[in-house]
């Protein structure tokens, strides 16, 4: 069964977004108005992702370090980049965002991928072919759907109980030379250890 950590997910994107641990009201004006604010919620986390993500950096004495401004690529969820955008307009944030978006995998070039730190596809399919035509390459890689983690994306947004979950594979990250914190296993609503493990 998936693990819930409310509070640690609404800390987890403070200074961006309140996370509530639910929705005000019930029924389905409540649900409509939790959709409504999810692709807000997902491009939070994926700025903040870059506060508890070590990246391989060339010179450095653990050869690793985090990153005060972070490069992303959105393929084919123009609502989430179009918060990212708004994100990156604001100058008070402990971490930069600079967003580029593609339309398709189509319009993904390498260029692209080489400037990226984090790719967010929503679709498996595509995060898939990404993961299969990049591999090793220091991104972590961001896409939607509960046990979609086995496409080779890190991290996973679901929903449950009308919230934004994480679902986390730790060694997807690590197979591109990431580290992940230990602050961001907590709040994962589900955690995949290896290829062949069920997500839990």
């Amino acid at each position: 069964m998936g693990r819930s950590h409310p509070t640690h997910c609404a800390v987890f994107v403070l200074g961006l977004f309140v996370v509530a641990a639910g929705t005000s009201g019930a029924g389905n004006e409540a649900r409509q108005g939790y959709r409504d604010r999810t692709p807000a919620i997902k491009a939070a986390y994926l700025v903040q992702f870059a506060r508890y993500v070590w990246w391989p950096v060339a010179g450095k004495e653990n050869g690793r370090a985090r990153l005060d401004r972070v490069h992303i690529l959105v393929v084919a969820a123009p609502r989430v980049s179009n918060q990212l955008s708004r994100l990156a307009q604001l100058t008070s944030l402990p971490v930069r965002p600079a967003v580029r978006y593609a339309e398709s995998l189509t319009r993904v070039t390498a260029s692209d991928v080489s400037w990226s730190h984090i790719v967010y596809a929503p679709d498996p399919a595509v995060a898939r072919l990404l993961a299969a035509a990049h591999p090793g390459r220091p991104i972590l890689l961001v896409t939607d759907g509960r046990g979609s983690t086995r496409s080779g994306a890190a991290i996973a947004f679901y929903l449950s109980e009308n919230k934004v979950r994480l679902e986390i594979a730790p060694h997807n990250a690590s197979r591109r030379g990431l580290e992940l914190s230990s602050r961001l296993l907590r709040v994962a609503g589900a955690i995949r250890r290896n290829a062949g493990e069920t997500p839990r």
